[in-house]
């Protein structure tokens, strides 16, 4: 997994997604870098069980940033497009019951 130009390094199956946001950090989505290849597919999602992104993984990204200090360094575009994209990715009242949920955690432990 690419990090940065001519740098590699290793990442656990725990630390990787398949698809999901390419705004994510805690989580790499491999499917951005290997979704071609149909064989590496495979072997990703069979055979390492690499899962798509759940909520939970928008809410990781969203609390590692904040414990970070990134978020004063968002633009507000960037913001606003990772709440575009919860919105866009909620589409039932469970997905809302989650959202309502890790609010109401967030809110309580500070």
């Amino acid at each position: 997994m690419e990090t940065s130009p001519n740098v590699l390094r290793w990442l656990a199956p725990s630390e990787c997604i398949w698809n999901g946001p390419d705004f994510l950090t805690v989580k790499v989505p491999l499917g951005q870098h290997y979704g071609d290849e149909e064989h590496l597919a495979n072997f990703f999602r069979i055979w390492l069980d690499i899962r798509d992104f759940e909520l939970e993984d928008v809410f990781d990204e969203l609390e590692h940033r904040q414990n970070l200090g990134q978020t004063a360094g968002w633009s507000n575009s960037e913001a606003a497009n990772v709440y575009q994209f919860l919105e866009n990715a909620v589409k039932n009242s469970a997905g809302w019951t989650v959202v309502r949920y890790v609010c109401f955690i967030a809110r309580n432990n500070h």
